[in-house]
């Protein structure tokens, strides 16, 4: 059986990857050319690593002290990935509860300031629809309000943050969707615009991922990969 604590520091390596390592390409054609950065390949790879940590029943894995992942055993339906989202999220808020929100928009405003975005409520004001269903116009024309409650709000409370960020996360799962198996093409992923939206969404699941971790160095003492201002407030904490 593989150690709890093996999977996490496996899982840490791979979201730490996703935010620290670009992507170059070029044209098989003429290797003679530059490489050029490509920037969708952060949200790809974010939410591959996202979707690495949120395949795993956490409230089971800490109980049982394993990784145990969604529907391992003959008994256990296999939810959702939305509800898996959903389970993720309320796992890091509830484990660190009061301390979650200030915590999440620190780390919100952080990756985007990594990405250099500077107006991220502004980009999000032109997202164009491409064949979505009647739920996913939904979770569409929630986004910006729902970004907007997670970036700005002052008085951001527990309940809300678990509200806004799960159905946030659930809209972008719908993007992730599309890019791997819609109608995006090359062409519109290299649209600039449609490139700072996918950093967004980079960093909201980037974030997601850095409160899930600090949430399990909360509920799990002896597991050090976490990051080191957040460690030092766990120590004031307790």
């Amino acid at each position: 059986m593989i150690d709890l604590k093996i999977e996490l520091t496996k899982l840490f390596a791979l979201h730490k990857a996703s935010i620290t390592l670009d992507h170059a390409v070029r044209e098989s054609a003429t290797p003679n050319l530059d490489w050029r950065l490509f920037r969708p390949s952060k949200f790809i790879y974010s939410y591959f690593a996202f979707n690495s940590i949120y395949s795993f029943d956490w409230e089971k894995s800490i109980e049982l002290y394993s990784p145990m992942r969604w529907g391992s055993t003959e008994d256990e339906n296999h939810p959702k990935e939305e509800d898996q989202i959903k389970a993720i999220v309320k796992f890091s808020c509830q484990s660190l509860g009061s301390q979650a929100p200030l915590q999440f928009i620190r780390i919100l405003k952080g990756q985007l300031q990594n990405y250099k975005i500077t107006k991220p409520i502004e980009a999000l004001r032109d997202i164009r629809p491409s064949n979505e269903s009647k739920r996913v116009k939904g979770l569409r024309n929630a986004f910006p309000g729902n970004f907007k409650t997670l970036f700005q709000s002052p008085d951001l409370t527990q309940d809300s943050l678990l509200s806004s960020l799960s159905g946030s996360l659930s809209y972008i799962q719908s993007v992730r969707n599309n890019v791997f198996h819609g109608s995006k093409t090359s062409i519109q992923m290299d649209d600039r615009r449609q490139q700072e939206r996918l950093l967004i969404y980079a960093a909201l699941v980037n974030s997601l991922c850095e409160l899930f971790f600090c949430a399990i160095a909360s509920v799990l003492p002896g597991w050090n990969c976490v990051p080191a201002d957040f460690a030092k407030e766990l120590e004031v904490a307790s």
